[in-house]
């Protein structure tokens, strides 16, 4: 298999189930989901990790494999949020383990618009720059440890209609809980604002805004 084709729909297609790396994220995308009432359970855990890997949308990975997106969605709507959560510290326990978290590391913080097209009242919608159609997304911010160029997702939480400041001491209290130690933390230029600045310089840490 070329390295380049790696994360391309070929990489995991039926005939390579049985492939070390396929098994390894299949392994923990059972851990991830609970989709027992899907009739094709395992035809709903290929979508998401063909979507995962390629960065790509449910409904064009669903057509690859002749399932419908709406279905997928469904069954990832009703999924219990805190296995995500219990994941993510095993995940961090095991890198710890490994030494990958055992000293100060780059934190990268990041948000995130998700486009919404429904009822600008819904829960965790707020209004934002008109993009591709719509005012309204959900929006997030992460924080993420940077190794060897990569990024690691080790925190998440919804922003509302907030000081920045705000969650981004939710999102270091996350990754302080799971063991993670600062260097540096790097924001965009949207995150300038005289309270984080504050709050950053009484922490002590390194930080790029």
């Amino acid at each position: 298999m070329k390295a380049a084709k790696i994360f391309s729909y070929g990489a995991i297609p039926r005939k390579c189930d049985r492939a070390k790396a396929y098994l390894y994220f299949k392994g923990w995308a059972g851990k991830f989901f609970e989709f027992e009432r899907a009739r094709r359970e395992e035809d709903v855990v290929r979508v998401v990790l063909l979507a995962s890997l390629n960065n790509g949308y449910v409904e064009g990975s669903a057509k690859l494999l002749d399932l419908c997106g709406q279905t997928v969605r469904n069954h990832l709507k009703y999924q219990d949020p805190s296995r995500f959560l219990g994941v993510n510290r095993e995940l961090a326990d095991r890198m710890k383990r490994l030494g990958a978290l055992s000293k100060p590391l780059t934190l990268a913080i990041d948000w995130h618009d998700v486009m919404y097209y429904g009822d600008p009242e819904a829960e965790g919608v707020v209004g934002t720059q008109r993009k591709k159609g719509s005012h309204y997304a959900y929006r997030f911010a992460t924080a993420s440890v940077v190794l060897g160029g990569e990024r690691l997702i080790v925190a998440a939480v919804p922003m509302m209609n907030e000081p920045l400041v705000e969650h981004v001491k939710r999102l270091l209290a996350q990754a302080s809980e799971l063991g993670v130690k600062i260097k540096l933390l790097l924001f965009d230029r949207g995150y300038y604002s005289v309270d984080l600045i504050w709050y950053l310089d009484s922490l002590g840490v390194g930080y790029v805004i």
